[in-house]
């Protein structure tokens, strides 16, 4: 499975920096941190989209 997200610029950058030092591509660091944060605190936070109906 393919997600795309859209990532501020500044994230996108200690992103790239984390995965050079931990020479981890960006799909199994994000993979990575997603399974730490669930399985900490047991499901994804609420995300509010505003008034957007396409984001819901």
């Amino acid at each position: 499975m393919r997600i795309t997200a859209a990532i501020p610029p500044d994230d996108m950058a200690e992103l790239d920096r984390v995965c050079r030092l931990q020479h981890v591509s960006q799909a199994d660091a994000v993979h990575e941190a997603l399974r730490f944060y669930i399985d900490r605190e047991g499901d994804l936070p609420t995300i509010d989209y505003g008034d957007d109906p396409d984001l819901t």
